[in-house]
């Protein structure tokens, strides 16, 4: 929830106008995430503003990705390739690198630690993976270790501890 500044001048109408510009497109297939302005009770076509009682209701959509992640999550705080198979480094890392940044504060919490222990149990080892992903490096074994630093850099950048 936002308060708005006591020296505002636009009007609704004119932030109406303004968050039309900025209308929420779900992700194309090489898009990260999307991020922008729906309808606030869902309505579809309906007004991005709306005003009840002098306040104004606003809803920021990010893409759907986020969720799909969150339900995703295995119960044990990883994510692997699907829900209920076994989490791994890389897919846990980069699931918690994505979700960060957009405030799921407990699904990363709890990736992390999943992260944490399995580092402190089995160390930082690799997956198997496909044949077209193994012959991109060198060497899969780097990719446990630059996802799990990528997300590391993530928490730490979004200071979710």
């Amino acid at each position: 929830m936002y308060r708005i500044a006591p020296g505002w001048s636009l009007t609704a109408e004119e932030v109406e106008a303004s968050l039309q510009t900025n209308h929420f497109v779900e992700c194309g297939a090489s898009q990260e995430k999307s991020i922008g302005w729906i309808e606030p009770r869902g309505q579809a076509n309906g007004p991005l503003l709306e005003s009840v009682a002098g306040q104004w209701i606003l809803k920021l959509m990010i893409d759907r990705g986020c969720r799909y992640l969150t339900s995703a999550q295995n119960r044990d705080g990883s994510w692997g390739g699907a829900k209920d198979i076994p989490g791994s480094i890389e897919e846990t890392a980069l699931a918690v690198t994505a979700l960060v940044p957009n405030g799921f504060q407990e699904e990363c919490t709890s990736g992390i630690n999943w992260l944490t222990e399995k580092n402190k149990s089995d160390g930082i080892i690799a997956s198997p993976i496909g044949l077209y992903f193994a012959s991109l490096w060198y060497d899969e074994e780097l990719y446990p270790l630059t996802a799990y630093l990528e997300c590391l850099s993530a928490v730490a950048t979004n200071k979710l501890f």
